[in-house]
């Protein structure tokens, strides 16, 4: 059965999505805008970690979604986003994330790793070089 995605806040400044393993058309679109209403109030800069780790696949309306939000949210990504880590170890969802990298691609560094350790550390060094520590 499809369940939501997650937003958490790590840090100040470092704030995860999590994705269940399958999510329906409704429940992304609303996950989405909640995220695009909320961009404006995060801490700047800020960066992400994308947990897909759980996630087995998305269908091409989904992909669509993802692409016109990375879009939609261009602007305040391209001035305050300092990176997003996406976790993602399993091959099939590496190939959705090329194809909405390809649809949309991102404005600000992106980095595809196996483990959540992994997006942490590389986290921690993007805010690091625009000056902020996580403690």
């Amino acid at each position: 059965m499809p369940s939501a995605p997650v937003f958490n806040e790590i840090a100040p400044h470092l704030y995860e999505q999590s994705y269940p393993a399958t999510v329906d058309d409704e429940a992304l679109a609303d996950f989405l805008a909640m995220l695009e209403r909320r961009q404006p109030e995060l801490e700047r800069p800020h960066a992400w970690i994308a947990d897909f780790s759980a996630l087995r696949s998305a269908n091409a309306r989904q992909r669509r979604m993802f692409a016109e939000f990375q879009e939609r949210t261009a602007p305040l990504d391209r001035a305050h986003n300092a990176g997003s880590a996406l976790v993602v170890p399993n091959g099939l969802v590496r190939g959705l994330i090329t194809a909405v990298h390809w649809l949309q691609p991102p404005v600000y560094p992106t980095v595809v790793v196996a483990s959540r350790a992994e997006a942490l550390r590389w986290t921690q060094r993007q805010l690091a070089d625009r000056g902020v520590e996580l403690h």
